[in-house]
């Protein structure tokens, strides 16, 4: 099985979401954010949702294994 997968990069406030999310629902994808997932394992971790935590614990998923992080965060947008 292949799909297609179509990634933005920018810094903070550039648009990514908002472009990501207007091409997804125009092709009828499914839409998946790194930043959604980092926000959801704060949360799950009961950690504050600021910038600092964030960036931390985006961070260290990067560092450990970056091809496990796109993973979850894909199946975390309920891909299969």
């Amino acid at each position: 099985m292949s799909f297609l997968i179509v990634g933005f990069g920018g810094r903070r406030g550039s648009g990514k979401s908002t472009i990501a999310k207007l091409v997804s629902n125009a092709l009828g994808w499914t839409y998946a954010s790194f930043g959604d997932y980092v926000r959801h394992l704060a949360r799950e971790r009961g950690q504050p949702e600021s910038l600092p935590v964030l960036q931390e614990i985006g961070g260290s998923l990067v560092k450990r294994n970056r091809i496990a992080l796109c993973r979850s965060v894909l199946s975390h947008a309920g891909w299969p």
